[in-house]
């Protein structure tokens, strides 16, 4: 294993899969298609703020995995990757129940779940890097 391998370890690697996604998705509402810009998800959303603030703020929670990733205390990379997930899960669901998103209960589990997995993920501990030797085959438990 590399010196970069082991300095951001699996949860910096989390990180920096989040970061890819939520930059990718921040991009997405800077730079939106004609198909998406119409979707009643991004109509609702738009009539909260508009969608270069949701991609901001996206970009902007990308930026804060990609840099937690490479330090110890990756807080402050896990806690705004949760948060997002959580609101944008909550906006689906009050888009859904007002009407404005058709099946939006969908996406709302969907980012409810993805916030759910972060959580946990944030909530694990390094795996320890010593590899313990095999137990010895002849000796009872």
């Amino acid at each position: 294993m590399d010196d970069a391998t082991r300095r951001v370890g699996r949860r910096g690697a989390v990180l920096l899969i989040l970061a890819t996604v939520d930059v990718g998705v921040g991009w997405s509402y800077l730079y939106p298609t004609a198909e998406t810009a119409a979707s009643q998800s991004v109509l609702w959303r738009n009539s909260l703020a508009p969608g270069w603030v949701w991609g901001v703020l996206w970009i902007a929670v990308g930026l804060c995995c990609l840099i937690a990733a490479f330090f110890r205390n990756d807080v402050p990379g896990f806690v705004p990757a949760v948060a997002l997930k959580a609101v944008w899960s909550t906006l689906e669901a009050i888009g859904w129940l007002r009407g404005a998103i058709d099946a939006g209960y969908r996406p709302a589990l969907i980012w409810a779940g993805y916030a759910l997995l972060i959580f946990v993920v944030a909530g694990l501990a390094e795996p320890n890097r010593r590899r313990q030797p095999p137990p010895d085959e002849g000796t009872p438990r």
